[in-house]
């Protein structure tokens, strides 16, 4: 239908300003055949496909819609139990990275020293 519109309504001239002039003749050679198929069709038969468009088209929508649901937020007792946790991380095991990290380091220190 699209292809239709624009080969009939849209002068050459417009096109060749928008897509210039190899971008027009790539566009005819692709729409050509699909616009003559669709002149081919009854007028019953384009409102068939109209409608097994649409249909497709909220079948989609509907299953991005479900698909895409937003999770459900965090409960009170997990959202206590996630900072609990961090709490823990950076009061006692930060800490003692760091301080096994120095007392790495000055291993190393002390081997390089002898």
């Amino acid at each position: 239908a699209f292809a239709s519109l624009t080969l009939t309504k849209v002068s050459r001239r417009v096109l060749e300003s928008t897509l210039g002039t190899h971008g027009t003749d790539a566009f005819y050679s692709y729409m050509l055949p699909i616009s003559s198929a669709w002149h081919s069709l009854s007028a019953s038969t384009k409102l068939y496909l109209f409608l097994l468009l649409f249909c497709v088209s909220m079948v989609f929508l509907w299953l991005a819609r479900v698909i895409s649901r937003t999770k459900p937020t965090l409960s009170r007792r997990e959202k206590r139990e996630l900072l609990e946790n961090r709490v823990f991380l950076d009061e006692h095991v930060k800490k003692m990275k760091a301080q096994l990290y120095a007392e790495y380091l000055k291993q190393c220190v002390g081997v390089l020293d002898l």
